[in-house]
């Protein structure tokens, strides 16, 4: 005990390091009572060492209240302002934080419009309408943040829907939006209807479910949306227009031998039968020069009819010049297209085409039929092969089918 009160100014200055001015007192209050203790068993001048020791304690723990005095006066004049400061600083804080937040928003607002800027663009460079509508499903879904929604497109009177939903139950929602087409923007709590319209012109609409809908982001993309399609369905007449001719409504020569080369490929590539008609309209010449041309194009028009009506849907039918017709029937087998193209001719020759002036005229066709395989099966080969087996049914008289495996026959015999 004598020796640990020699580490006593020690143990003082560490306990009021590690635990206050309280812990400091006790361990001071101690050393008195054991320094009175020990002087009356022994007598003071046994003691020298210790009495330096409580010195030590003495001027330690003056020390000590002095600095815990000088602490508390600071403590009492500094903390009414650094609680005023600290108040300021948490002020501070929260505005900052509010900035944040409203800095993300305008983050977020600036990334839409963007968005709709990007969407846009990609509408320039595409007449697709299949590309649009893909186009659309990732910025809606990526950039927006909408996992369902609807669109609908109404093209010749006829409604087309498509859907992209996560949840399906959905649909009982959206149907009933199809009868609130033709009217103007329709939204509630998680759902919002905006048209399409170009002018007078309804395209449909889409309808958008979620929470937060971004109304003034989403009625801009709607109307690039609208001007896409618009642009691709006018692409699409146009490029229609380029394919049809005007006066048959049939296929123009151009696009046909396009088409006679992909189904070369197909039928060479399935080994599947493929045969090419040609056939041209008997002394038409005579009935342009007796009635004119308006009478001679009335002509064309109903033979144009009467082959839509008497061909197969697989069939693609080509006005390939003038008064010449030429048809590419696929998957039928050779005999099939032989006797299809007797029932054409006779059809043709027992119909009545009105002229002007209420006159009626009968006319009669010649037909060329080839089939592959040939020696060569390139496109310009099957149509010289069927032209020469229409030359052959002309010089063999006219109102008649002939097919150019006679011609080849024709030229062995000779």
């Amino acid at each position: 005990m004598r020796h640990l009160i020699y580490f006593s100014p020690f143990i003082l200055l560490l306990l009021y390091i590690s635990y206050g001015y309280l812990a400091a007192l006790s361990v001071f209050v101690i050393t008195i009572i054991y320094f009175f203790l020990r002087m009356k068993l022994v007598g003071l001048a046994q003691v020298p060492l210790d009495s330096i020791v409580i010195f030590l304690d003495a001027l330690l723990f003056y020390l000590v209240v002095k600095q815990k005095k000088k602490v508390e006066r600071i403590k009492s004049v500094s903390n009414p302002e650094l609680e005023g400061k600290r108040d300021k600083l948490e002020d501070l804080n929260s505005q900052i934080t509010q900035l944040g937040k409203e800095e993300t928003e305008k983050e977020k607002e600036l990334n839409l419009t963007r968005s709709i800027y990007d969407f846009s663009r990609h509408l320039v460079s595409t007449f697709r309408k299949e590309d649009i509508i893909h186009e659309l499903q990732t910025v809606v879904r990526d950039r927006f943040k909408i996992e369902n929604f609807a669109l609908f497109l109404k093209k010749d009177n006829d409604w087309v829907t498509h859907y992209f939903l996560k949840d399906d139950s959905l649909k009982d929602k959206f149907l009933p939006l199809l009868s609130e087409s033709s009217k103007e923007i329709y939204g509630d709590e998680n759902i919002l209807y905006i048209p399409m319209r170009i002018g007078r012109k309804n395209l449909g609409g889409v309808v958008f479910s979620g929470k937060d809908l971004k109304k003034d982001k989403l009625i801009p993309l709607t109307l690039q949306l609208a001007l896409g399609l618009n642009n691709a369905y006018l692409y699409e007449q146009v490029e229609t227009l380029s394919r049809i001719d005007g006066l048959t409504g049939v296929f123009r020569r151009g696009y046909f031998e396009a088409r006679l080369e992909e189904e070369i490929v197909r039928a060479i590539r399935f080994k599947s039968p493929l045969s090419l008609l040609m056939m041209d309209i008997d002394n038409f010449k005579r009935y342009n020069d007796k009635y004119g041309h308006l009478a001679g194009d009335q002509v064309l028009v109903r033979l144009a009819g009467i082959l839509k009506q008497e061909t197969y849907e697989t069939d693609f039918i080509c006005r390939y010049g003038g008064e010449e017709f030429s048809i590419i029937m696929p998957l039928t087998p050779p005999e099939a297209v032989k006797t299809l193209a007797e029932n054409l001719k006779d059809e043709i020759e027992k119909t009545s085409f009105a002229l002007v002036d209420n006159i009626e005229e009968k006319i009669t066709v010649s037909i060329g039929l080839a089939h592959l395989p040939l020696n060569d099966n390139s496109k310009d080969t099957l149509l010289k092969a069927s032209d020469a087996a229409l030359y052959l049914a002309k010089s063999l008289g006219k109102n008649q089918v002939r097919e150019y495996q006679e011609v080849i026959d024709g030229r062995s015999s000779s």
